[in-house]
């Protein structure tokens, strides 16, 4: 699922979003870290309350950077989609 969610933020955010967790399976585990390019301090936070009000939970690190995991007992594939769709909203599609 981790994979499915890294493809995805490739896919539909690259140049916006940055993924710094190593794309190695073997060196990673659930969660990835997405840094917001560009984006100042506050714009950054902006968006992570963004997705906390679509009931998207992520982890905020500073001072731009999202980390989210999909959990296979909690999430469904879709819940990836959803999340990566609302950040591609919250950046301003």
């Amino acid at each position: 699922m981790t994979g499915y969610f890294e493809r995805l933020v490739q896919a539909r955010l690259e140049g916006r979003v940055e993924i710094i967790t190593p794309s190695d399976p073997q060196a990673r585990g659930a969660a990835l870290s997405l840094r917001l390019v560009g984006l100042t301090r506050d714009r950054a936070r902006a968006v992570f309350d963004g997705l906390r009000r679509r009931s998207i939970l992520p982890d905020w690190r500073e001072p731009d950077v999202i980390r989210a995991a999909p959990v296979p007992f909690y999430n469904r594939f879709d819940d990836v989609w959803r999340c990566v769709d609302a950040l591609h909203a919250e950046l301003g599609a």
